[in-house]
């Protein structure tokens, strides 16, 4: 689950986006490699610190920068090091704290988890998963976890009465990436790759209806009637 930076090209996108209401949801930095098995407090590594720097400093000016993160360690430092970054530049920067949401609970049994990648490897497991075929014990249904994480964002913009622009930033994990990209723009990983660290989904509200953009691809979700 190796993956290189994807700030760069993110970056741009956020920069020529208009919408007041603008979100993203991003990989964490590069971290360590676990050590017996434990995914849990992976720190990042040096090249990780300074990507989140960077990714921080190249965050649109002018406008109200929000950062969110997973509960995991790992994620919550690539959020301060983006709020150190943006700050550094003058941006104007809130560090709204964990949300559950953004973590990768609906793994339900990591164990079992870790041996059948083990076995099979993962981009076979992670198909499996997104195509229905695990048992909901040990994961949550792939289109749960996805509605819940769009329908987290949309909430949080759309209760946003920030006078001017926003972009509400939100550090998770490369499954949660996954679920969305797959399920929702039809993005499959054995062919555009693993979600790359610091890269991630685009996110505009405009007029109740949420837009969900990964490079070129985009969906519009209407909104309820």
């Amino acid at each position: 689950m190796k993956g290189k930076e994807g700030r760069s090209q993110l970056g741009d996108l956020l920069q020529l986006n208009r919408s007041s209401r603008l979100a993203v949801l991003i990989r964490h930095a590069a971290r360590s490699n676990p050590i017996d098995d434990d995914y849990y407090h992976l720190p990042l590594l040096p090249e990780g610190v300074e990507a989140s720097l960077e990714f921080g400093k190249r965050l649109p000016k002018g406008r109200l920068i929000k950062i969110y993160h997973s509960p995991v360690p790992r994620c919550e430092e690539t959020a301060k090091h983006i709020l150190e970054g943006a700050s550094s530049v003058g941006g104007s920067v809130q560090f709204m704290g964990a949300r559950d949401f953004l973590s990768p609970r609906f793994m339900l049994k990591p164990r079992e988890i870790i041996k059948e990648i083990e076995k099979i490897g993962v981009e076979v497991f992670a198909r499996k998963w997104l195509n229905g075929e695990l048992d909901e014990k040990v994961m949550e249904n792939p289109w749960r976890v996805a509605s819940q994480l769009i329908a987290e964002i949309k909430g949080h913009l759309q209760e946003d009465r920030t006078p001017g622009p926003t972009l509400h930033v939100y550090v998770s994990h490369d499954w949660n990436i996954l679920a969305v990209r797959d399920l929702y723009l039809g993005v499959k990983h054995e062919e555009e790759g693993w979600p790359l660290y610091l890269d991630g989904l685009i996110f505009t509200l405009n007029h109740g209806e949420i837009t969900l953009r990964w490079k070129a691809r985009t969906v519009t979700l209407p909104a309820p009637c």
